[in-house]
């Protein structure tokens, strides 16, 4: 056990309430050196680990629970195509962000590989990073997503990799 996987432990072993005493028996060192290596007697100390080491990993599990989705908003004559893992959230930023109306087209479950594909069928459209002209080929491609469904990762993975061969 390396000198911060020890510190975590001590760490923890206080958080659940054990005193420096029973943790030095069982590592085999004194409550002195214990302290040395982390000093846990303060209260907000323990209450920072247990936050850190608790309540933010179960943040981040709930967050990735949501399904990451790509999403078309239109803004006035231009759409945007970007992935989020809270789409309301993110129109909510967007709307803030724009002087014009911002309209939701769809969604889409999948992450930035599907992102990323959909750039490249609609790169003849691009103005700007994601943000494409509002044209046909945006309407048609919405319009096949929603009747066939979002394509395997096997084929986004190798219309991508094809792609990246011949630039």
């Amino acid at each position: 056990m390396d000198k911060l996987e020890r510190r975590n432990y001590i760490l923890k072993q206080r958080a659940n309430g054990r005193s420096l005493r029973e943790i030095g028996e069982e590592l085999g060192v004194s409550r002195q050196r214990i302290y040395s290596i982390a000093p846990v007697r303060r209260r907000r100390k323990v209450a920072l680990f247990i936050k850190e080491t608790v309540e933010l990993p179960k943040r981040t599990a709930q967050r990735r629970a949501l399904t990451a989705s790509v999403y078309f908003v239109r803004c006035r004559t231009a759409v945007k195509v970007g992935v989020s893992m809270d789409i309301k959230r993110r129109l909510e930023g967007l709307r803030a962000g724009c002087p014009e109306p911002v309209e939701l087209l769809a969604t889409f479950p999948g992450g930035r590989a599907l992102e990323e594909w959909i750039h490249a069928k609609l790169a003849s459209c691009r103005l700007h990073h994601e943000w494409f002209q509002a044209c046909p080929a945006v309407d048609h491609l919405i319009l096949e997503l929603n009747e066939k469904g979002v394509p395997s990762i096997d084929r986004i993975l190798g219309d991508l990799s094809t792609r990246h061969h011949v630039e």
